[in-house]
């Protein structure tokens, strides 16, 4: 599930404390993570941290995948590799598809429009069969969270 909201700062970097969304500087995703921890809703002026220490190769996480033009932000969530679905959704948005909400917001606002991603939860399980449930919940709750 993949909704959207727009927001008129962004991303600020005020200190990751250890915290973030890390580059490993060896795939080519990692000019598309963004490395910050944080960042203000302009429209409500409440700062969201997140307290996760991921990287491109993380699993079972939920994200954001945030403009870097408009600022709109999409939630979105994956059980596999975050890379594998950064990667996917790049995918999408070279060849259009009308499947994609990333994609359809870069056919509707432009090309110069792209997205940096970042992690919001990261879910460690030792139940394998409880991920879906739960990356499913973590979601929702930053879809709420975000007025998104």
């Amino acid at each position: 599930m993949l909704c959207y909201k727009s927001l008129s700062s962004g991303m600020t970097d005020l200190g990751t404390g250890g915290y973030g969304t890390f580059q490993c500087r060896t795939c080519n995703i990692c000019s598309y993570i963004s490395s910050n921890n944080c960042f203000q809703h302009r429209d409500t002026v409440q700062l969201f941290e997140f307290k996760v220490q991921t990287g491109c190769s993380s699993k079972i996480v939920v994200c954001l995948a945030i403009c870097d033009v408009c600022q709109r932000f999409y939630v979105g969530k994956t059980n596999r590799c975050l890379k594998d679905r950064v990667r996917e959704n790049l995918y999408s948005i070279s060849k259009t598809s009308i499947y994609c909400a990333l994609s359809k917001h870069v056919k509707s606002e432009g090309t110069s429009h792209s997205f940096k991603f970042m992690v919001t939860d990261w879910l460690r399980l030792e139940r394998r069969d409880d991920v879906r449930t739960y990356t499913e919940c973590l979601e929702t709750k930053w879809i709420l969270l975000l007025r998104a």
